[in-house]
């Protein structure tokens, strides 16, 4: 109630119900940043196991462990697959709330309101930019032998 008074005392509209909770925005902010850490993590810690099991890098995987490229390919394609959907759930959370923030930015600044868009915008971009992280590294076990040399 107070705070509905200080809002209008200052001229600005009261912020629009909030219908997103603020878990799912930072869920989709931090998706692909965590998949992307999952994705690095993972991989190296298989390959690296794969091609150095003891103190000589090997050629190619040591016998039994030739699944390896197979299982790093698949974890790159799911966390592709999560960070683009954590882009697209960022988008679709910054489009619903388009009304959230109505008015000058200066006021929006001293209140605190869009906050639910601003996290919303950064998870779109964040999305965004850990996918083409993603998609590189896939790209680039094509392109390197398994065990780099």
């Amino acid at each position: 109630m107070a705070s509905e008074q200080l809002l209008q005392a200052y001229g600005v509209a009261p912020p629009a119900p909030q219908r997103i909770s603020m878990a799912a925005v930072f869920a989709a902010l931090l998706a692909a940043p965590l998949a992307w850490s999952a994705q690095l993590l993972v991989d190296y810690g298989l390959a690296s196991h794969a091609c150095f099991p003891k103190e000589t890098p090997r050629q190619f995987f040591m016998r039994g462990w030739e699944w390896v490229g197979s299982a790093i390919v698949a974890i790159n394609l799911a966390c592709l697959a999560i960070a683009i959907l954590a882009a697209i759930i960022s988008f679709s959370i910054w489009r619903r709330t388009h009304e959230e923030a109505a008015g000058g930015h200066e006021s929006a600044l001293n209140i605190g309101l869009g906050r639910t868009r601003f996290f919303a915008i950064w998870g779109v971009w964040s999305g965004v930019w850990f996918a083409l992280q993603i998609l590189f590294a896939t790209i680039a076990i094509f392109w390197v032998p398994p065990c780099g040399s």
